[in-house]
Order: C-alpha cells, then sequence, then structure tokens
C-alpha cells in the first residue's frame, strides 16, 4: 500500500516547513518513504510537494497515525493546505474484487 501526501504553503514559510521536518521523528523501518517532491513553485504563488510512504497492508493502522503525526508538525504554516491519500496497487484491488464478487453470488 502506499500514502501519498499533498503539502500546499506559502514560500515564506520555506525556511518553517525545513525546521518542522527536522524535528518530525524519523519514518518507521516498516515503512518506506519516497520524497519530498517538489510538484510545483510558481513565482509568488505556493509550493507544493509530495511524498509517498509504502507500506505492507498489515500495517495500515500503525502507517495512518504516523502520518498523522507527521502533517499535524506543519500545523503552523501559513497557508497551508495538504491532503492525504490511501493507494492500493492493482494486485490488492484485485483481490478486494474477487472477495466482494463471492460475497454477492453467496
Amino acid at each position: 500500500m502506499v500514502i501519498l501526501t499533498n503539502i500546499s504553503f506559502g514560500k515564506k514559510n520555506l525556511y518553517e516547513a525545513e525546521r518542522s521536518i527536522k524535528e518530525i521523528f524519523p519514518v518507521p523501518g516498516y515503512m518506506i518513504m519516497m520524497g519530498p517532491y517538489i510538484k510545483s513553485v510558481e513565482s509568488g504563488g505556493d509550493i507544493q510537494a509530495i511524498n509517498l510512504f509504502e507500506f505492507d497492508e498489515s500495517r495500515l493502522a500503525e502507517a495512518r497515525d504516523f502520518i498523522n503525526d507527521r502533517m499535524a508538525a506543519y500545523h503552523n504554516l501559513v497557508r497551508l493546505t495538504y491532503s492525504v491519500d490511501l493507494w492500493f496497487d492493482a494486485k490488492d484491488v484485485l483481490k478486494m474484487i474477487e472477495s466482494k464478487e463471492r460475497r454477492m453470488t453467496t
């Protein structure tokens, strides 16, 4: 599974964001973090960054708690917006569909 975080904040907050990131505890061993990747920086606009966090489905509850705590570290940034999305790989989606179809036929 993958959780994708998308965060946007004003450029004036770049140094504050960097400080917030340094205060965050390390990514747990069961998770692989990719990023941050800067999605866009427009003249006079906001900075948008994404991170991907990959982990085994069995650790979903722990991963969700870690991501919630991580996003809370950004609470003091001006013009902050963010989203957190859960993405499934194709194999997991096929399992869910097959399971649902079995329940419907019984």
